[in-house]
């Protein structure tokens, strides 16, 4: 086998090394650091792909933004009474759902509270209640203790509510699920257990008891961002032990939609074990109101009332300094809340986005099949311009891939084929280069061996077929002309040099010229 074979082999094995590697790595560890490679190229993809949004009109996001604090004279984390106030007056509108994207893991601060109920104590224990004005005193205490607890106002205002859902955060380490509360109802869904899905915790942080005892459940908060911090999939659902317990987005969807529930969750679990990828979603398309405007009152009631009525409501904030931002593909430091607003209006439109599965396995295969052949053929393609012109339509060919099926829901890796394509464009341009460079040194010896001894027309034949170069000659049938000036002698002797010199030129350069207008060689004048 030649060099030159040989390095073609090289070149041929290294890309069908790379390109198989990749595609193993990504089909069977997405979200690994293999399948990390291919997140530029999805983002890409995702942020150019219309994303219509058939079910984004049943859900609203109400968000506690800075002129919310200022206009209701607070800061964040809000007084519990006025989460209790708003809860009243989200009442009035009847939405499907309230989802809180945040945990009351504290009880409120309860001084003025106890300092009201101690007062009312001392005063039943001094006898003032016999008297009337006392008992209206004591019964007053108790009432502004009962207004001041907010721990107590809040969870009357939740359960008044259709539903109200609060968020619970997925922990590595912590309190057991069930010890001191009574919130970790796992998610019960035929033929879906804990071993469906991908995250699995130690451990679940949770609100108070009073308050949860009052909402209709509880999801998770949590969110997966990748390696740069990016979020591009949704966790639906993790498991606790053998428990299994559903995102905020999925409890939602789940309490609005209760005829599909179960098979909206299932659906959910089967897209990449319950972390599929996101579609992007345009913060102008979701219907979103701030947290002030319905406490004050100063929004038309028309609108309220539409944005809200059987509406999946989700609450969350967008205030500075309270870090509740995220990346996504598309957008920088939006509210997180809109992650779950994403996940839900997803689910409820099909719309979400699988890395694995059979359709993506046969794309592999696919694509694996298209290598090898370029592989196997490539050694024919003697042009760099077709080389590359092929290289180049077999990448667009598989984007073209990777873009319709993503419309189907489906997220092909790319940059395992595209590495191929490249890696093999490169290894023929490169041998492309190296026979060029070869040919250029061998015409390079060639003329300088022979450039002395034959005719240009012969030196150009030679280094169009350097295999007419070899020992032992070639047998041919040809004719020889021998020629000579007669009485050359005697002749010279009679003329002047330069008289003499003009005559042989004259009578040689006019056989040369004839000899070499017929293809023929003049091999050497003598004398």
């Amino acid at each position: 086998m030649s060099a030159e074979r040989r390095r073609e082999l090289f070149a041929a094995l290294a890309v069908a090394a790379v390109t198989g590697a990749l595609l193993f790595g990504v089909w069977r560890q997405p979200g690994g650091r293999v399948a990390a490679l291919d997140d530029p190229l999805q983002d890409l993809i995702t942020t150019q792909m219309p994303t219509p949004r058939g079910h984004v009109d049943r859900v609203t996001v109400i968000l506690v933004d800075d002129d919310s604090l200022l206009r209701l004279g607070e800061q964040w984390p809000l007084s519990r009474t006025t989460w209790a106030r708003f809860f009243r007056a989200l009442h009035k509108h009847n939405p499907a759902v309230v989802a809180v994207d945040a945990w009351f893991e504290v009880p409120a601060a309860r001084d003025r509270v106890a300092q009201a109920l101690n007062l009312a104590d001392r005063l039943r224990d001094s006898g003032l209640v016999e008297l009337p004005e006392g008992e209206t005193l004591v019964n007053e205490l108790e009432q502004q203790a009962m207004l001041l607890d907010g721990d107590r106002q809040m969870a009357e205002a939740l359960a008044d509510l259709t539903a109200g859902l609060l968020g619970m955060v997925c922990q590595d380490v912590g309190h057991e699920v069930g010890v001191g509360d009574v919130s970790a109802e796992p998610m019960s869904v035929p033929g879906v257990s804990a071993d469906d899905v991908s995250l699995h915790c130690r451990g679940l942080a949770t609100s108070i008891a009073s308050l949860v005892a009052s909402a209709q459940g509880q999801g998770g908060l949590q969110v997966l961002p990748g390696r740069d911090g990016i979020i591009r999939r949704y966790p639906y659902a993790f498991a606790v032990g053998a428990k299994l317990y559903p995102s905020l987005a999925l409890a939602a969807v789940r309490v609005a939609a209760p005829e599909q529930a179960d098979a909206l969750t299932r659906a959910a679990l089967a897209a990449d074990r319950g972390t599929p990828l996101l579609r992007e979603l345009p913060l102008d398309q979701v219907r979103t109101l701030a947290f002030a405007e319905l406490l004050e009152g100063n929004t038309e009631e028309r609108i309220i009332e539409a944005a809200l009525r059987d509406r999946i409501v989700l609450v969350g904030v967008s205030a500075q300094g309270t870090e509740d931002f995220v990346d996504t593909p598309g957008q920088r430091r939006i509210p997180g809340v809109f992650v779950h607003a994403n996940a839900a209006i997803g689910l409820l439109d099909g719309g979400l986005v699988r890395s694995t599965g059979e359709p993506v396995n046969q794309a592999l295969a696919v694509g694996l099949v298209c290598l090898l052949l370029m592989l196997l053929v490539g050694h024919r393609v003697e042009r760099a311009l077709i080389a590359l012109a092929v290289g180049l339509a077999s990448t667009l060919a598989w984007v073209g891939v990777a873009v319709a099926m993503r419309g189907e829901g489906w997220a092909v890796p790319m940059v395992p084929m595209l590495t191929g394509c490249l890696l093999w464009t490169g290894a023929r341009l490169w041998l492309r280069y190296l026979q060029l460079d070869a040919g250029r040194r061998q015409a390079k010896a060639i003329r300088a061996a022979f450039a002395h001894y034959l005719a240009p027309e012969v030196i150009a034949s030679l280094v169009a077929d350097p295999d007419r170069l070899k020992l032992g000659g070639q047998r041919l049938e040809i004719t020889a002309f021998f020629t000579d000036v007669a009485n050359f002698t005697t002749i010279s002797e009679q003329m002047e040099p330069a008289d003499l010199v003009r005559l042989l030129n004259e009578c040689l350069g006019g056989m040369t010229s004839v000899i070499a207008e017929e293809g023929g060689i003049v091999d050497k004048y003598i004398g």
